[in-house]
């Protein structure tokens, strides 16, 4: 839905602009991803994180991570579409990651409506550009609980083509341990 997926772009990257960890724009847009999430009858939480930096953020940061969960009938595993929607410093980061929330957010619009036996977490963290602090607050949590995760789809930067052809083309990354 090209309307969908434009509004999402356009208060992420016009309305809020720069979103920094620890800016106010940071958390404005957590805030707007977790009323979306809400909008479609994802149950929304936050995970508060804190942080220091390492030698190219100096500094200590606190943010959040967003996570929609649309629970299976019998969640046994998860699966995980993911993105962060933090920002370089000065940008208002469309493809990186803009692109990738939106994706994320227009996922959790098309699966929310239909029911699964696995349990869907959509989740958006902060803290990517400085170091992927809010992506290891997130993994560090769910090693701790013992989450099953199934498969896990890692939206970052899938708006930006050099080409009109590699503008139609999809790349799927795989880790070493992906069988």
């Amino acid at each position: 839905n090209e309307t969908l997926v434009r509004n999402f772009m356009e208060y992420l990257v016009v309305e809020i602009g720069n979103r920094y960890t620890g800016t106010d724009g940071c958390e404005k847009a957590a805030t707007y991803i977790s009323q979306q999430f809400e909008t479609m009858g994802l149950q929304s939480t936050y995970q508060n994180w804190s942080s220091w930096g390492n030698s190219l953020f100096s500094g200590f940061f606190q943010s959040q991570n967003v996570i929609g969960t649309h629970p299976g009938t019998d969640p046994d595993e998860t699966i995980i579409f993911n993105a962060h929607y933090d920002t370089v410093k000065r940008t208002v980061g469309a493809v990186d990651d803009g692109s990738g929330t939106v994706g994320v957010l227009a996922a959790a619009y098309v699966l929310s409506q239909y029911s699964f036996k696995r349990t869907i977490e959509f989740l958006a963290v902060s803290g990517e550009e400085i170091g992927l602090c809010g992506s290891h607050a997130y993994a560090r949590e769910i090693y701790e609980q013992k989450t099953p995760v199934l498969v896990e789809f890692n939206a970052d930067g899938i708006g930006g083509a050099t080409s009109t052809e590699i503008g139609r083309k999809i790349r799927l990354s795989l880790t070493e341990d992906a069988g």
